[in-house]
C-alpha cells in the first residue's frame, strides 16, 4: 500500500512540475504564452567605443514604430503582418517572463513551423511623409523577396531634400516556431543618416544660391539583408535646410572675413562598396561642380573604433563635416577637413 501511495504522490508530483512550467496549464492566466518577436537595437554610436562586451540596447530610444512581416520558410508567401507603435509593444514584467521594462515585445499568433521574418521599424512614419515606402513590386509585400524599402519621391525624380525620420530594418532568415512561449530576437539596422556640412572659402564670400551641398549616391533601393543594397540610378540629396554665416579666417598670416555655407542633409544607408562612387559636392549657381570629395571612403579613412568599415556606417549615423577651401574660379581645393572632429590637411588627403 505504501508503495502504491509513493507512486500516486510521485505522478502528482511530476503533473504539477510539469504544469508549473507549461502553457498548457491552469498557470496560463500567470504568464503570457504566446509566440513573442523581440526587438533590439545594439547598433549605435556608443557600441563603437564598447570593448569586449554586449552594447546596450537602446531599441525603445530610439525607434518608434515597428511593421513585422512573417513568411513561410517554404514558399516565401506572407503569413502574418502586424504593425505596433513602440508605446503599445509590451514588456517583460507585462507578459511575466522576466522583470524588464523596457517595451520592445511583440505577441504574435503563430502556428508552429518554420518562418522568415522581416521588421521595418520607422517606415510608417516616412511613408505618411512621402519618404520612403515598400518596394513597387508590392505594397503589402506578400512575397519574402518583395519586402524592400526605396525612397518614394516622384517617379524618376533623382532629387530629394527631405528630413527623415528614423528607418531601421531587420530579419531573421529562419526561424523554427516549436513550442508555446518562443522568444525570436530581431536585431535591428539603422537606415538613414544625418549629414551636417559646413563649407568655408579662405577667400570667397557667399551670397544666398551662390552655392549647394549636394551628396550623391547611388542607394535609393534597400533590401532587408544586412549586407546587401540594391543599386539604383545615382540619386542627389539636397539640403533639407541652409544658410549662410559671416565668418572670421586667418589666411597666409592674414585676417579676413568671409562667408560660410551650412548644410543639412538626410540620407538613405551608407554602404562600404560604394565608397569609390558616393560623393559629397559643392556646386555653383550654375550646376558647376567646385569641390567633390568621395564622402564615404572619407568616413572609412577617419574612423579608427573598428575594421569592420560597414559595422562603423550602421553604427555612425550623424556626420559633422567642415570643409576649409581654397582656390580660385570651378577648382577649389581642401586646406583642411574636419570630419566628426577627425583632421585630414593636405599632405594626408591624396588623390580626391
Amino acid at each position: 500500500m505504501r508503495k502504491i501511495q509513493y507512486i500516486i504522490l510521485s505522478a502528482v508530483f511530476s503533473y504539477l512540475t510539469l504544469a508549473a512550467t507549461s502553457c498548457e496549464s491552469f498557470f496560463d492566466s500567470e504568464q503570457d504564452c504566446s509566440t513573442k518577436i523581440k526587438f533590439e537595437f545594439r547598433k549605435h554610436r556608443q557600441a563603437l567605443q564598447t570593448v569586449n562586451g554586449n552594447p546596450a540596447d537602446v531599441f525603445d530610444a530610439a525607434v518608434g514604430s515597428v511593421h513585422l512581416f512573417v513568411y513561410s520558410a517554404e514558399n516565401g508567401n506572407l503569413v502574418y503582418e502586424q504593425f505596433s507603435t513602440v508605446e503599445n509593444l509590451k514588456t517583460e514584467s507585462e507578459l511575466n517572463i522576466g522583470t524588464g521594462n523596457n517595451r520592445c515585445y511583440m505577441p504574435v499568433d503563430i502556428a508552429p513551423g518554420k518562418y522568415r521574418i522581416v521588421a521595418w521599424c520607422g517606415l510608417d512614419n516616412n511613408d505618411r511623409n512621402n519618404a520612403f515606402a515598400l518596394g513597387e513590386a508590392s505594397r503589402a509585400a506578400y512575397n519574402y523577396d518583395e519586402c524592400s524599402v526605396k525612397l518614394s519621391a516622384v517617379p524618376y525624380q533623382p532629387v530629394h531634400d527631405e528630413k527623415y525620420d528614423a528607418l531601421f530594418h531587420g530579419a531573421v532568415a529562419e526561424a523554427t516556431i516549436a513550442a508555446d512561449g518562443e522568444v525570436i530576437t530581431v536585431q535591428l539596422t539603422k537606415n538613414t543618416n544625418d549629414i551636417a556640412v559646413w563649407v568655408q572659402h579662405v577667400s570667397a564670400s557667399f551670397e544666398s544660391g551662390d552655392y549647394e551641398v549636394v551628396f550623391a549616391d547611388a542607394n535609393g533601393y534597400m533590401k532587408f539583408d544586412d549586407n546587401t543594397l540594391t543599386r539604383t540610378d545615382r540619386l542627389e540629396y539636397h539640403a533639407y535646410s541652409s544658410s549662410l554665416l559671416s565668418a572670421d579666417t586667418e589666411y597666409n598670416g592674414e585676417r579676413m572675413e568671409t562667408g560660410a555655407l551650412i548644410a543639412h542633409i538626410s540620407t538613405a544607408r551608407l554602404m562600404e562598396a560604394h565608397k569609390k562612387d558616393a560623393r559629397l559636392e559643392v556646386r555653383n549657381k550654375d550646376g558647376v561642380t567646385v569641390f567633390s570629395v568621395p564622402f564615404i571612403q572619407y568616413l572609412l579613412e577617419m574612423q579608427t573604433f573598428t575594421s569592420n568599415g560597414q559595422y562603423y556606417l550602421d553604427c555612425e549615423d550623424t556626420y559633422n563635416c567642415s570643409f576649409y577651401l581654397t582656390g580660385d574660379g570651378d577648382l577649389w581645393m581642401p586646406a583642411r577637413i574636419i570630419i566628426n572632429n577627425w583632421v585630414k590637411v593636405p599632405d594626408q588627403l591624396g588623390n580626391i
